[in-house]
């Protein structure tokens, strides 16, 4: 008797609940809401084994407990998994253990425990879950399921069975369940007509069966047979002097032997060629039914002689035979068939069969032909090939036909022979290889192919004849070939390099000469010059210069010419090289060539120039150096003067807004350019770019000019610093020059706040600017010496402009 217990467990849910409810009794907070914060677990796994467990008992008895595994993977050392068992189930850790209601394991592992049935009264299927648990693990649970029956128990509760005339269906188990008798009480199980009983399946048949004491026995119940097509009905029963008599409901089903049905009835028109492929596929639908449950007995489907069949059209699955397994009692196919191409040529006839145990024979009638196979075949495009020409030592160029070749075996091939002097390839490229025999594979028993021909390189001279021969399945077709071996072309070319090439940018360069001469040409034969990039050749006095010209024979059998070379007009510049190609009959020799192309150049030394002039006049010219060089012909420069400036090659020349400077020395350009400010009636600064360009550069020199209002020499200024115009209110401010009269230094002596610019202008009386320069006051007194030395005698106007005040002084030069 097994004995169990239930443990009272407070899970850690309710423990947390309980606490945190104190706690909230102690400290309430209405305005405070208390929220659970779970850290996150990686959670470990667990995995059973069987899936679920199943018992059987009669009433008031217990089942014998079975085994069941778990593995515990992924949790801490100290982890725990409680195993918990439902109602009318036990759990204990051995086969003979305390029964009890819940274990538990430690860690990681694989652990084993048992499981059993509690004893109960009531009958019926009692199913539960058996609950795995644990802080680090997803609970698991797994499916117990018991059925409890009267005392005695019997499983199943009827039985049925199936046959076909004349056959022994396949005996049925039947379970007997025992309890509370005398070990000695014996009980017996009847059987009634038509219906046998079997210790085992295929064991000795019996009418009775006797059980002694208790325990669960098993033993199988058969149908005896019949030739009759009809349902058996019966009981079985059960007595004994310690049982209720038990009654157990037997039938059994004759069925007749079902006959395939198939779509089409029969096939027809196949055809094949032999030794070739397999023909086409046909089919039909195979449709049976009525097979026995029990026993599903297999259905065969084979082939006649010739023929092949299978569940695919796929021709590499065909079989002569196969089987079928039923499903639920039926088959639905869709079978296919063909014929085999080694059969014999002619008609071909046959039944495809059908059978099985558990059903009749059914037949679908074939039909075929087999045909001759085709005999090889072997043509080609040309009878003969002529016009091979090539010198020693140099392949000639190829010339093809095509070969064609049909109904071969699948391993057949063909070979193609060139003869003596001659060689063969299946291509014509660069990388292509010839040799004296190719071998041609087929592909689906045909070949069509090209095939190149051409004179090998070879030192003998003369005419070459021969055949290719072309041969396959015992087949022969000949090419018959011919050509001319001749001795090879000399090729000299005079000088083997050209330098000293030189010229400048869109310019051609002078030309230079070489000459090249070729012997021992076949009629017809010309030559081809190939000058590289940026280089150009033509014949001496005969027009433009080309890229690539032809020679041809200067006489039989000779090229001898002088060609003419130069760089051509481009915009590269710096070293070209190159190398000229002349190729003769295929033999070439190279002349190298070098020059250089040198790039325009533009210089001009002034970068800006100030001026200086009063109303209505003109300033003193300024001139500047204006070099070119590296141009080409016909290439001019061009002056643009900024509005209010205008330019001239002449200090007392025609000024005008634009110049434009011819070449004055070859390729190039060097001139002085005078500037000066237009006479304007506006007084103020003007300022602008003078811009200088050629050859697609530019150079720009800024330019500034102040005109100022006339000075007041014709009004008798005297010799003394004297105020012209006060533009705001005056301020203090000294500026002085000594000596004055002056012969040799003029200094001007000043004292201005600091960072304040001052600007120094010396005028002749006519008012002509000699000198301008801007000074920034430091605020201390500072000096400068004025340029005057080199002036000539007379009389001076010394202006200094601040801020917006301004001076003017007469300087006397003596």
């Amino acid at each position: 008797m097994y004995h169990y217990y239930k443990r009272n467990v407070v899970s850690s849910a309710t423990l947390f609940i309980f606490l945190l409810l104190s706690n909230i009794g102690v400290r309430a907070n209405p305005k405070v809401a208390l929220k659970r914060v779970e850290p996150t677990v990686v959670l470990g796994t667990i995995s059973n084994s069987p899936s679920s467990l199943s018992f059987a008992v009669v009433q008031g008895q217990t089942a014998e407990p079975k085994e069941m595994s778990i593995t515990i993977s992924g949790v801490s050392a100290a982890a725990q998994t409680k195993v918990n068992a439902p109602a009318n189930f036990m759990v204990t850790s051995t086969a003979n253990g305390s029964n009890g209601k819940e274990l538990i394991f430690t860690g990681n592992g694989t652990f084993k425990f048992f499981v059993a049935f509690s004893r109960t009264f009531d009958i019926g299927i009692f199913t539960q879950s058996l609950v795995i648990t644990g802080s680090e693990i997803n609970t698991k649970t797994i499916t117990l399921t018991c059925g409890v029956s009267s005392n005695p128990g019997i499983f199943p509760s009827s039985i049925n069975l199936t046959a076909q005339p004349g056959q022994l269906p396949i005996a049925q188990e039947l379970t007997i369940i025992l309890a509370g008798l005398r070990a000695t009480e014996q009980t017996f199980l009847h059987a009634p007509d038509f219906f046998q009983i079997l210790a085992t399946p295929t064991g000795i048949a019996g009418k009775i069966f006797t059980f002694t004491g208790n325990g669960t026995f098993k033993v199988f119940i058969s149908f005896e047979g019949s030739s009759e097509i009809k349902t058996f009905t019966d009981e079985l029963f059960l007595v004994g002097n310690g049982i209720e008599t038990k009654f157990i409901p037997v039938k059994a089903t004759v069925l007749a032997k079902p006959t395939p049905v198939v779509n089409p009835s029969s096939l027809s028109g196949f055809t094949a060629v032999q030794a070739g492929a397999t023909s086409a596929a046909q089919s039909f639908d195979l449709f049976v039914t009525g097979l026995l449950f029990q026993e599903a007995q297999n259905v065969f489907v084979t082939a006649p002689t010739g023929f092949l069949v299978s569940l695919s059209s796929n021709p590499a699955t065909f079989v002569n035979s196969f089987v079928l397994t039923p499903s639920n009692g039926k088959v639905n196919a869709k079978v296919f068939v063909a014929i085999k191409n080694n059969s014999p040529v002619g008609a071909i006839n046959g039944d495809v069969k059908i059978t099985g145990n558990q059903l009749n024979t059914k037949a679908v009638p074939l039909s075929g032909t087999i045909t001759a196979k085709p005999q090889p075949a072997l043509t080609v495009s040309k009878t003969s090939i002529t016009g091979f020409s090539t010198v020693t030592n140099k392949a000639s160029a190829a010339q093809s036909y095509q070969l064609q070749a049909s109904n071969l075996a699948a391993n057949g091939s063909a070979t193609v022979t060139a003869p003596t002097g001659y060689e063969v390839s299946l291509t014509n490229t660069t990388n292509s290889v010839f040799s004296t025999i190719k071998t041609l594979a087929s592909s689906a028993g045909a070949i069509n192919v090209t095939i190149f021909v051409r004179l090998k390189s070879q030192s003998t001279t003369g005419s070459k004849t021969g055949n290719v021969v072309n041969t396959v399945a015992g087949i022969t077709k000949n090419v018959s070939v011919s050509g001319t071996v001749s001795p090879q072309p000399t090729i000299t070319v005079n000088p083997t390099s050209l330098a000293g090439f030189n010229t400048v940018k869109n310019q051609a360069s002078a030309a230079k000469t070489y000459t090249v001469t070729a012997t021992n040409l076949a009629a017809g034969v010309t030559g081809t010059v190939t000058a590289p990039t940026n280089f150009e050749v033509r014949l001496p006095n005969t027009g433009s210069f080309v890229s690539t010209l032809t020679l041809t024979q200067s006489s039989t059998g000779t090229i001898s010419r002088t060609l003419e070379v130069r760089l051509k007009a481009t915009t590269t510049t710096g070293i070209v090289t190159g190398t000229i190609q002349n190729n003769i009959a295929g033999f070439i020799k190279n002349i190298g060539v070098k020059g250089s192309v040198a790039a325009p150049a533009l210089s001009i030394p002034a970068s800006s120039l100030i001026f200086t002039a009063v109303k209505n006049k003109a300033s003193v010219p300024k001139s500047y150096k204006v070099v070119a060089a590296n141009l080409a012909s016909g290439n001019t420069a061009s002056i643009t003067a900024p509005s209010g400036f205008e330019i001239s090659l002449k200090t007392d020349g025609v000024f005008t807004s634009t110049l434009t400077l011819p070449q004055y020395v070859t390729n190039g350009i060097a001139t002085d350019v005078f500037v000066r400010l237009k006479a304007t009636a506006t007084a103020g600064t003007l300022k602008g770019n003078l811009t200088n360009s050629v050859a697609g550069l530019s150079k720009l020199i800024a330019l500034t000019g102040t005109v100022f209002a006339p000075t007041l020499s014709d009004q008798g200024v005297p010799p003394s610093i004297l105020v012209l115009e006060t533009l705001a209110e005056p301020t203090a401010w000294s500026v002085k020059a000594f000596p004055n009269p002056v012969t040799d230094k003029l200094i001007l002596t000043y004292t201005r706040p600091a960072n304040q610019i001052l600007d120094v202008q010396l005028f002749t009386l006519e008012g002509h600017p000699v000198w301008q320069q801007e000074i920034k006051a430091t605020g201390e007194p500072e000096q400068i010496e004025l340029p005057i030395r080199e002036q000539p005698v007379g009389i001076y106007l010394l202006k200094v402009v601040a801020g917006n005040q301004w001076e003017v002084t007469r300087i006397i030069k003596q």
